[in-house]
């Protein structure tokens, strides 16, 4: 791989994942409730192994799952506070002193499910996509998917996970939680809603079509940058307009309030800056320095 494009790829992935917050202990929950309602994962030990999620990530997630299983229990039956169990404090506040009994059902349904995720009865695959990871006790943990080499035992039903797995290896979650929607009728609610989320392609598929209309054999001259510089912007163009007046009136609104974010700033420096980088790899010259925010405003950075 070209280094101008390993350049950009780790600035992307780092930028992408700073902006899909997959770094942070608080995961979004349409990442991670598939993640551990997936019995092809396995338990705490194999999704943090890998490095699917890290320990707190996981910890939070299994959380935010009990409680969502918790609300769809409260929804049917509400846990009414006796009164007994709610006493006034000193500095008149209501003490708490009592446990919500959905939550300790809701949990005893996600441990039952978690027995199903144990290693016997979990097929081995030909991994064609996987990540790993090594554990806190050094063995080398690998999750993926592919062509399943050997199944696991049966489940205590009887059933085998291979009745749920695809050709390639993947999961049918909506088909398990359904067999099991007796056993686990919770989980299999909050299964379908999850798997109802859909990811559109049609805003990808639109910017092709205009990037294939910009690259017009006419413009034979037009570089690379430019090429792509102008498919973003005409992109951009036709979901945002800019008002000069408005602009005006709020940069002086900004100023006079102090409003600017310092984060903002660096960002577009740091932008700024790896632009000229990656031109500079691009048309074989020396790598120029990076411009401080000082210099970039005093017009004094060498362009």
């Amino acid at each position: 791989m070209h280094e101008t494009i390993e350049v950009y790829r780790d600035a992307y992935a780092s930028d992408l994942a700073r902006r899909l917050e997959v770094d942070k202990r608080r995961l979004p929950k349409a990442y991670t409730f598939m993640a551990l309602l997936n019995p092809m994962f396995g338990l705490e030990p194999s999704i943090t192994g890998s490095g699917l999620m890290t320990k707190p990530q996981n910890d939070h997630a299994r959380e935010s799952l009990l409680r969502a299983m918790q609300d769809e229990f409260d929804s049917k039956s509400p846990y009414i506070v006796p009164d007994s169990e709610s006493e006034n404090s000193l500095d008149g506040s209501i003490k708490e002193s009592y446990e919500n009994d959905n939550y300790r059902v809701a949990e005893k349904e996600l441990r039952d499910f978690e027995l199903y995720k144990i290693q016997k009865y979990l097929p081995k695959f030909k991994y064609e996509h996987k990540i790993s990871g090594i554990n806190a006790r050094g063995k080398v943990v690998t999750l993926g998917y592919g062509p399943v080499k050997e199944f696991g035992g049966n489940l205590p039903e009887g059933r085998n996970y291979k009745e749920y797995l695809d050709e390639k290896g993947r999961f049918n979650n909506l088909k398990f939680f359904d067999d099991y929607k007796e056993k686990f009728p919770t989980l299999n609610l909050i299964v379908q809603r999850e798997a109802s989320r859909r990811v559109t392609e049609v805003g990808c598929e639109r910017f092709f079509g205009l990037s294939g209309y910009i690259s017009n054999p006419r413009r034979n001259t037009l570089g690379v940058r430019n090429y792509e510089r102008i498919a973003m912007l005409a992109h951009m163009l036709n979901h945002i307009y800019i008002d000069p007046k408005w602009v005006a009136e709020e940069y002086m609104r900004r100023c006079k309030a102090k409003a600017w974010k310092t984060q903002s700033t660096d960002e577009s420096l740091k932008c700024f800056n790896l632009e000229r980088i990656l031109e500079a790899e691009a048309l074989g010259l020396p790598k120029p320095r990076e411009v401080s925010i000082e210099e970039y405003v005093a017009g004094s950075a060498e362009m």
